[in-house]
């Protein structure tokens, strides 16, 4: 991330040290925060050194035609803010370092944003600390509010060594908006690896096939409203981020399938994983199946889907 200067000389010392070499470093990604102090007090930004007036999200600043597989899963990633930190504008350090956001409490408490949120509306619980950020007020907790607030609301506690049976509760749930958390774990299941893993693109395929089955053989995609049109499908690139907004993401922030160290991968939770038998996988692909069935009961009735099972 560059540090904004108006000296042409130190924002090209920043950018050498970032090009230096190192093994196993394929490129330099520069964040460049974009701000101006005055109409003649513009700091230097990367496209300012190389002339270049055109912005392209994580384009090749040189403008060579270089296709990069690190590029191409890159552009299919999905980003959540998950929280905004106030810091000190002269040390750069946080203010107020470990206060958690909403959407951090919710995730500890292992509910949705949304329900936290109504908790703030009803004053029943109360942040912290508040401060503006543009428009928006900010509500941040301290860490040991966690406990309070858990035993309030009577919730109960979530660690590793519950996580199997946290797994088995959510599905059990049946909390279905859409079908996409059904199709996506069961494509997730068929592709993957002796670690828990899979690759993102295998479980798009599976994911992409199914809806586009529906099309085909001219039945309901899913319930009203649903974005997935013939057009939709057909944009890769935008439904790999559908996918991993929701549903993945439905599953990231309970912790149970995470992002891999290599990005082009998705995985179980290690703790999960290491619980989960070959009984467990089947009856998981079961229950999908089953829930699958009644969810398109009304909706056409479900295709062959043993591509999945």
């Amino acid at each position: 991330m560059a540090r904004p200067t108006m000296s042409k000389v130190l924002y090209l010392q920043q950018l050498g040290r970032g090009l230096r070499k190192c093994e196993g470093k394929e490129c330099l990604y520069v964040i460049d925060v974009v701000d101006q102090y005055g109409a003649l007090n513009v700091p230097w930004s990367v496209h300012g050194i190389f002339s270049n007036p055109y912005y392209v999200p994580f384009g090749d600043i040189l403008g060579r035609d270089i296709k990069s597989k690190e590029m191409v899963i890159l552009e299919g990633l999905v980003e959540e803010p998950i929280a905004i930190r106030e810091i000190d504008i002269f040390t750069f350090e946080e203010k107020y370092k470990g206060y958690l956001s909403v959407d951090e409490l919710a995730r500890e408490l292992f509910v949705s944003n949304s329900s936290v949120y109504n908790w703030l509306r009803k004053k029943e619980i109360t942040p912290d600390l508040e401060f503006k950020c543009g428009s928006e007020t900010i509500k941040m907790f301290k860490p040991e509010r966690v406990q309070e607030i858990r035993k309030l609301k009577k919730l109960k506690e979530h660690s590793q060594d519950t996580i199997k049976e946290d797994f088995f509760e959510f599905l059990e749930e049946k909390s279905y908006t859409f079908s996409f958390k059904m199709v996506f774990l069961l494509a997730f299941l068929k592709n993957l690896d002796k670690n828990g893993n899979a690759k993102i693109d295998n479980v798009l395929k599976l994911y992409r096939r199914f809806y586009k089955d529906r099309l085909n053989h001219n039945l309901r995609v899913d319930r009203e409203n649903c974005i997935y049109t013939q057009e939709y499908l057909d944009n890769k690139l935008a439904l790999k981020q559908s996918m991993l907004s929701n549903p993945f993401e439905k599953f990231e922030r309970k912790r149970f399938i995470l992002h891999c160290k290599e990005l082009s991968e998705i995985g179980f939770n290690s703790h999960l994983w290491n619980k989960l038998t070959k009984e467990d996988i089947q009856k998981i692909k079961t229950m999908m199946y089953e829930h699958l069935q009644e969810y398109y009961q009304n909706l056409d009735g479900l295709l062959n889907i043993d591509y999945l099972l």
